[in-house]
């Protein structure tokens, strides 16, 4: 196949089931500062990235140098390198190299809200339950009469985390990755992963709202940081790592 350059579209075979809780922000990415002696530390601070699929054979060092790209990020098993470089045609240089795919850049994604969602949090108090319209519509109570959901079914909160601490969720989150911070600490300084693992997995019977599956386990990956915002690659990243940790 031949190679591709493709500036300004995301993954949707990567990004489409993030993007249920998740919306791009559109705008051109950033442009690279001209580059002077001493300033190659900043450059690359505030370059654009750009995602480089690569071929199984893979795209050699020596390319990358000729070039002129450095490699700031991957994700293995995507066979997806993220590079930088200050060379102004370097997307279209990296597209041309022998064991690329294609190469398009890294772009912003935001968590969606409501204006005034900041500081919201799951609600203290089941008897909440009748103005959840979501769970009357869909009949949850028939179906937890059957099941409130199984603590071996994971589902995976990709967001900016989730407040593990929270009563409503009863020692039934488990703790996966911080993309944004690069640490396993995917605690929620934001509120809308709290707000979103709710909707999943409320507890049932303990005051307050409850959720689809109130008996299920989440896993915490946190993709977007205190601002609601993170990249095509923290969310692409978080995904591939909640699969391997059993996320179905």
């Amino acid at each position: 196949m031949r190679p591709s350059f493709r500036p300004y579209r995301f993954w949707p075979s990567l990004l489409l089931p993030a993007l249920l809780t998740l919306v791009a922000c559109g705008g051109q990415p950033l442009q690279a500062p001209r580059a002077t002696a001493g300033t190659a530390a900043a450059t690359r601070a505030t370059a654009p990235r750009w995602i480089v699929a690569t071929t199984p054979a893979g795209l050699s060092r020596a390319a990358r140098d000729a070039v002129g790209a450095v490699v700031v990020d991957r994700i293995p098993a995507l066979g997806v390198l993220v590079m930088q470089g200050d060379a102004p045609d370097l997307p279209r240089r990296l597209a041309s190299l022998p064991g690329v795919r294609w190469v398009e850049a890294d772009g912003p994604v935001r968590a969606a809200r409501e204006p005034a969602f900041r500081g919201l949090s799951l609600l203290a108090a089941d008897d909440l339950l009748p103005q959840l319209w979501g769970m009357e519509a869909i009949g949850a109570r028939r179906v937890w009469a059957t099941t409130p959901g199984d603590r071996a079914v994971k589902v995976a909160v990709i967001d900016t985390g989730i407040d593990a601490a929270h009563p409503d969720f009863s020692g039934r989150v488990e703790a996966g990755r911080d993309f944004i911070n690069q640490d396993d600490d995917p605690s929620d300084d934001d509120g809308h992963g709290t707000h979103c693992g709710g909707t999943v997995a409320a507890g049932l019977g303990n005051g307050g709202v409850v959720g689809v599956a109130p008996g299920v386990t989440l896993l915490a990956v946190k993709v977007l940081d205190g601002e609601g915002g993170g990249t095509f690659v923290s969310v692409s990243a978080g995904i591939v790592h909640a699969a391997d940790r059993g996320a179905r």
